[in-house]
C-alpha cells in the first residue's frame, strides 16, 4: 500500500477582492456618518424641545397659581380682575383654559353672570380640543351627556334667572340717582358711598353731619377683619401715643336711634357700629363691608353702600394684621371724607 507524506505547512492566500461589506462601508461611510449625526441632532433637539415645553408648562402653572388662593371650603378661587390681567400671558399654554375657567368661576361668585358665560364661550372657541370640551358625562337625572363647559353654562344661566327673580336675597337695592354720596380719599385709594336717605333718614343725616364737620379726616381704619370689613370713626386713632388695642371702643359723643331699614349686610354695605352698653348706633363709628357679614343683621344698621372703589375697600380689608387678626400692622389713613358735589 502506498505511503503518502503528510503536509507540513498550510498557507492561506488572501484574495485581492475586498468583501461586499467592506465595499459598502467604503462607499457609503460618509453618508452614514452624516445620517448618524442628523439622528443624534434630532434626538438632542427633541429632548431640548421637550425640556423647553416642560419648562413652559411649569412657568404657565406657576404664573396662574400666583393669582389663585384657597377659600374656607378648600376651593381654588381667584379674583377675576387679576386673572384678566394675566390672561394674555397664558394664552396658548396648558394653563390658558384653566385661567378662563377660574375667571368664569370668580365672575359667577360676584354675580356677574353674563361675563362668566362669556368666559366659558372663550374656552370653547379657543381650546376646542381641551378635555373641558371633549370629555362628556351625564349629570343628575339628565341622560344627555355634557362637557364641563356646557354644564357650567347651564348652571350659570339657571342661577342668573333665579337671582333675577329674587333680588332681595342677594343684595340691597341700588341707591336712587339723587342719593347723597360721600367720597373717602385714603392712602390706599378712593371709594364712594351712597346713602339710603329714605330708608335710614336718621343715620344718613347724622353721617352727613359728621362728614361736614370733618370727623373722619385723618382717622385710620382701626380694624380690618380677615378681609371681610374695615372699621373707622374712632378719633383716638389720630393720636400717635394712643393704644391700638383700645381703638374702636369709642367714637365721638352722641348716638343715633336704631332704624328698621330692611337693608342687610351684603358686600359693600355701609353700617353703623355701637359702643358697648349703648342701644343706639354711635355717632361716628362705621364699618364698610368688603364681603357679606350677615351675622351683623338685626344688630347694626345699614344706611349706605359702596358705589365706587369696592376694590379699594377689599384691598384695605385684606392687608396684614397683627397677631390679634383684627388690627392692621400698618393702618390706612383717611385723608378726607367729603360730600360729592351735586348729590
Amino acid at each position: 500500500m502506498a505511503q503518502h507524506k503528510a503536509p507540513t505547512e498550510v498557507t492561506v492566500v488572501a484574495g485581492d477582492e475586498p468583501s461586499r461589506l467592506a465595499l459598502f462601508v467604503e462607499k457609503h461611510w460618509v453618508k452614514g456618518a452624516a445620517v448618524a449625526l442628523v439622528i443624534a441632532a434630532l434626538i438632542l433637539f427633541t429632548q431640548f424641545r421637550s425640556e423647553q415645553e416642560a419648562e413652559k408648562v411649569n412657568q404657565s402653572w406657576s404664573r396662574l397659581m400666583t393669582a389663585v388662593e384657597e377659600d374656607g371650603m378648600g376651593r381654588l378661587v381667584a379674583d377675576p380682575e387679576v386673572i384678566a390681567g394675566i390672561r394674555a400671558e397664558l394664552e396658548g399654554t396648558v394653563a390658558g383654559p384653566w385661567s378662563l375657567y377660574l375667571e368664569a368661576q370668580g365672575l359667577r361668585d360676584e354675580g356677574r353672570y353674563d361675563e362668566a358665560i362669556a368666559a366659558l364661550v372663550q374656552i370653547r372657541d379657543r381650546y376646542p380640543d381641551h378635555p373641558l370640551i371633549t370629555e362628556t358625562r351625564t349629570y343628575g337625572e339628565s341622560i344627555t351627556p355634557l362637557n364641563a363647559i356646557e354644564r357650567l353654562n347651564k348652571v350659570f344661566t339657571s342661577e342668573k334667572e333665579w337671582r333675577e327673580q329674587r333680588p332681595e336675597l342677594f343684595g340691597n337695592p341700588e341707591p336712587t340717582a339723587s342719593a347723597p354720596r360721600v367720597r373717602f380719599q385714603t392712602d390706599a385709594g378712593d371709594f364712594v358711598v351712597a346713602l339710603y336717605s329714605e330708608k335710614a333718614p336718621l343715620h344718613a343725616e347724622n353721617f352727613l353731619a359728621q362728614v361736614n364737620e370733618g370727623t373722619y379726616n385723618g382717622l385710620t381704619f382701626h380694624r380690618a377683619a380677615f378681609g371681610q370689613m374695615v372699621e373707622t370713626g374712632d378719633p383716638t386713632t389720630r393720636d400717635a401715643e394712643s393704644d391700638p388695642m383700645a381703638w374702636g371702643r369709642q367714637g365721638v359723643e352722641g348716638s343715633v336711634e336704631s332704624e328698621d331699614t330692611g337693608l342687610y349686610h351684603f358686600g359693600g354695605a355701609l353700617s353703623a357700629n355701637k359702643v358697648a352698653g349703648e342701644e343706639g348706633s354711635n355717632a361716628s363709628l362705621i364699618a364698610i363691608l368688603a364681603q357679606p357679614a350677615h351675622f351683623r343683621d338685626g344688630n347694626n344698621v345699614v344706611f349706605g353702600t359702596v358705589v365706587e372703589g369696592l376694590d379699594v375697600v377689599r384691598d384695605i380689608a385684606g392687608r396684614p394684621n397683627d397677631p390679634t387678626g383684627q388690627r392692621p400692622v400698618e393702618p390706612v389713613t383717611i385723608q378726607t371724607a367729603s360730600v360729592v358735589p351735586g348729590t
